[in-house]
């Protein structure tokens, strides 16, 4: 959970940031001023393309303030997802403003967000105004938001006006599979997994034994270094992890040699009983 001096900082780091490309703050309950700040290191920043912020509270409308101003002012963001945020009709009417003069989004998600129909209203109408310039935008997820026959119509006007514009819209249906995806946060090693799996590029053994310690034999080296870590995770996974999420991690991994970790990570069978009863919690 990220406190509001954290986002400070964080935000200032994003607006600095030179090398990052892709960032996933996701399910760490920022909002208010926090937010505000973090916002506008995204306004400055220059070098950021995906950002996942979706299961936090970027509601009301200072944010929406400065989402308006991210939005003119940012030229690298390709995509963005602050699905489940609380956001309602008041902030999404600066967001849609926004949309409306950014020249290089390509994808935002605002699924689950308490729109309604007005809220839609307010994100599709600007993208047809008289105001609008010509932009990338490529998807607008609106799922799970239910529209009324005004939305409905617009939502076909602007389909027809931007053919190239693909706007998901409708209630899922949920898996039984995955009746609580949206209730129950990912633990940070999942969510440490899961990033691996996006990048099956990087080489995990070579990732893993690189901040091991222990003896001359590496096979039994742990991953015990807090800051070692951290540090790896953002070089070469472009992603941050707060350092509460950093001590959850290596207390699941710590009680393992890195060779029986790495095999468990990447889901390869082991005979070890240990190993085929471990697995990550939730």
């Amino acid at each position: 959970m990220y406190c509001p001096q954290y986002c400070y900082n964080e935000g200032q780091a994003i607006a600095e940031n030179t090398t990052m490309e892709s960032l996933d703050l996701s399910w760490n309950s920022i909002n208010g001023k926090g937010a505000v700040a973090l916002i506008k290191g995204i306004q400055e920043n220059i070098f950021l393309k995906i950002l996942n912020l979706a299961h936090n509270g970027l509601s009301g409308a200072e944010c929406g303030r400065a989402w308006f101003n991210a939005f003119k002012e940012n030229t690298t963001l390709v995509e963005l997802d602050i699905s489940y945020n609380r956001l309602t009709t008041e902030p999404v009417t600066y967001i849609g403003r926004g949309l409306a003069k950014n020249e290089n989004l390509q994808i935002i998600r605002l699924t689950g967000n308490p729109l309604e129909s007005a809220g839609c209203y307010a994100i599709l109408k600007p993208l047809i105004g008289k105001d609008a310039i010509s932009n990338k935008l490529e998807l607008i997820d609106l799922t799970e938001i239910r529209l009324n026959s005004d939305c409905q119509e617009l939502y076909l006007q602007v389909k027809s006006q931007r053919p190239e514009l693909h706007i998901l819209i409708g209630v899922r249906i949920p898996s039984p599979l995955l009746k609580d995806h949206h209730h129950s946060p990912p633990s940070p090693i999942e969510r440490l997994r899961t990033l691996f799996q996006r990048r099956p590029e990087i080489n995990l053994s070579i990732f893993f034994y690189s901040i091991a310690t222990g003896n001359d034999n590496i096979s039994d080296n742990r991953i015990t270094d807090h800051a070692q870590l951290k540090q790896a995770i953002q070089e070469k996974l472009n992603v941050q992890f707060s350092d509460a999420d950093i001590d959850k991690i290596l207390k699941e991994i710590s009680q393992f040699d890195c060779k029986k970790f790495i095999q468990t990570f990447d889901n390869k069978p082991s005979t070890t009983s240990l190993l085929s009863s471990w697995r990550f919690k939730r």
